[in-house]
Formats: structure tokens, C-alpha cells, sequence
């Protein structure tokens, strides 16, 4: 199953919510499947991409004061759902 954890921060004195999945390990990788994650990151309608100390992760911040239940929970599935399909498209596996 995929784990998403979120943290709490100030931007520009708004409260923002980021909420971040592992997709896999970045050592290793190779130019090509590098070059994939880029790419895959141009059509990705909500969130990005991005390198978190030694991973490939899937990102989205939320202004923190609008966020309900149902957008946390929303968020909360839409990531992992896509974490998971990008993990096999990027890897070429399901393992987080």
C-alpha cells in the first residue's frame, strides 16, 4: 500500500498542507528513466514530481485554511492511486 504523509508549513504567512509519496529510490536510475520522470512531470494535471533526499516523489501543497476532509481525503487517494502508476511506468515496479 502506498504511504502519503503531509506536514504543515508557513508560506508567506498563509498556512499550506504538502502532502508527499515515495515513488522509488533515485540512485541507480539511469538518464533514460530520468528522462521519463520529466516527462511524465509535464502531464501531471495536479501535483509534480519531485527529488526528496534520495527518492522520486509525488507532491501537491494545499493552501492549508481551505482544506476540508473531503479535499484531505481526496488528495490523500489521488496520490497514492497515481504514486502507484507512476512507479510502474517509471520503475517498472509496485513496491512502495
Amino acid at each position: 500500500a502506498q504511504s502519503v504523509g503531509f506536514a504543515e508549513f508557513q508560506d508567506a504567512g498563509r498556512r499550506r498542507i504538502r502532502f508527499t509519496t515515495r515513488i522509488g529510490k533515485i540512485a541507480g536510475l539511469g538518464e533514460k528513466r530520468l528522462r521519463t520522470a520529466l516527462e511524465v512531470n509535464l502531464h501531471i494535471s495536479h501535483g509534480c514530481l519531485a527529488m526528496d533526499d534520495e527518492f522520486i516523489v509525488l507532491t501537491e501543497t494545499l493552501p492549508g485554511d481551505t482544506v476540508a476532509s473531503v479535499d484531505f481525503a481526496g488528495t490523500v487517494d489521488f496520490l497514492a492511486r497515481q504514486a502507484d502508476t507512476y512507479e510502474k511506468l517509471i520503475f517498472g515496479t509496485d513496491a512502495h
